[in-house]
């Protein structure tokens, strides 16, 4: 019986596979109007999707929830001084595999938009 290792079936579940993101590039986005803003490091990106790291101590996380739609800023580090304004779903929120990453969890969103 042949088995699929994860990372076989995460890129299937993909529509573009993705690439690491610039040096400084970065997203910002408030999870609530009542919120405060939060911004952090992006791991990677397509044109349909990006991840980002957080913290897994991050207030962050009781303020989002998969399936939420939120509006952000995409900065793309040294590819572009303008933030791109987008809207996107949080698709999913992992752990990072064993020896990536420690201590960080990454948040996986699907574009809906550019704004």
């Amino acid at each position: 019986m042949m088995t699929k290792n994860k990372n076989t079936r995460n890129s299937e579940l993909r529509n573009k596979v993705r690439e690491a993101a610039a040096e400084g590039a970065s997203v910002e986005f408030k999870p609530s109007e009542d919120s405060i803003a939060y911004l952090f490091g992006l791991k990677d990106l397509s044109c349909f999707g990006l991840g980002f790291l957080a913290p897994k101590n991050s207030t962050l996380f009781a303020s989002i929830e998969v399936g939420q739609v939120i509006s952000l800023k995409l900065f793309k580090g040294n590819v572009s001084p303008d933030p791109d304004l987008l809207k996107a779903k949080i698709c999913h929120i992992s752990e990072q595999r064993p020896g990536t990453d420690p201590g960080q969890m990454v948040v996986g969103l699907s574009i809906l938009s550019q704004e």
